[in-house]
């Protein structure tokens, strides 16, 4: 509850200096619901919100199950960026029984960020820190390099415990972008992306996925298709249909895997 009253405090101070500067302040949200079809019937909600004012972001967000059970919870966070580096302090809350479940900081570097003067090379490294400090205390690093070279892009993230000390995991994951066209004045736009993971350590293992897209006007339908390569075996089956009609937002999404299938529609609302 304290932290409830330290960032609502700080929302009002940046709002009051934010009154003689109104073109440097930026508000954003969003409001959703959506229904679980499949396996079994559910309705839950969301609701989004943040203030951007002179590199600070104050938000605040919040997800409720409405039926068949009653339960919430929350995050709110206060960030600073300055250049290559963002901070900053986020707190995560149960609202079914207003407790804080996790206090965390962190701090994201872009080390570096270079690309070729004909555009078809790059090269990008990041280094995240994350300190937990309640309800125990633990910190880890992340270390992500990415490369491209066309419309091929390889990425290697590394992370490790430092409180206790430990190495945690390594991924490498690659990505290509078979195609992204428009096809004619006014026609569909159609995308198709192939990839694959492969979590090295702690234990090896490995997928790929093909997520084909295809645009028309507001309406986008997606399928991405998810295998398992150690061993090699059928993961999923992602469809996905979306009416984006600015600023409200419209979907029915179904998954398919070997198990019991999965089914959801929902809405959303974006401001401003």
């Amino acid at each position: 509850m304290r932290t409830v009253i330290v960032a609502l405090s700080l929302l009002i101070l940046i709002g009051g200096l934010a009154l003689g500067q109104e073109d440097s302040v930026s508000f954003s949200g969003s409001i959703g619901a959506r229904a679980t079809l499949l396996p079994s019937f559910g309705i839950a909600s969301s609701v989004q919100a943040s203030m951007t004012y002179a590199g600070f972001t104050l938000g605040s967000a919040a997800d409720f199950d409405i039926y068949p059970s009653f339960g919430g919870s929350g995050s709110i966070w206060l960030e600073y960026a300055f250049g290559l580096l963002t901070t900053g302090l986020e707190s995560y809350l149960d609202l079914t029984s207003l407790a804080i479940s996790s206090i965390d900081a962190y701090a994201d570097l872009t080390l570096f960020d270079l690309t070729s003067d004909n555009g078809m090379m790059s090269l990008s490294g990041e280094l995240d820190m994350m300190v937990n400090f309640y309800p125990s205390f633990s910190s880890t690093l992340t270390g992500t390099v990415t490369g491209g070279f066309g419309p091929a892009e390889v990425k290697s993230t590394t992370i490790i415990d430092l409180l206790p000390f430990g190495f945690s995991s390594q991924d490498l994951s690659f990505t290509l972008t078979m195609f992204d066209t428009l096809l004619g004045e006014g026609g569909p736009r159609l995308a198709g992306k192939l990839g694959a993971n492969f979590p090295v350590y702690p234990s090896f293992s490995g997928s790929a996925w093909v997520d084909m897209s295809a645009t028309l006007d507001v309406v986008t339908f997606e399928s991405k298709t998810t295998v398992s390569l150690i061993p090699f075996a059928f993961s999923s089956e992602y469809i996905k249909a979306e009416f984006d009609i600015t600023p409200f937002s419209f979907y029915l999404a179904t998954t398919l895997t070997t198990g019991s299938p999965q089914a959801e529609l929902g809405a959303s609302l974006s401001f401003p």
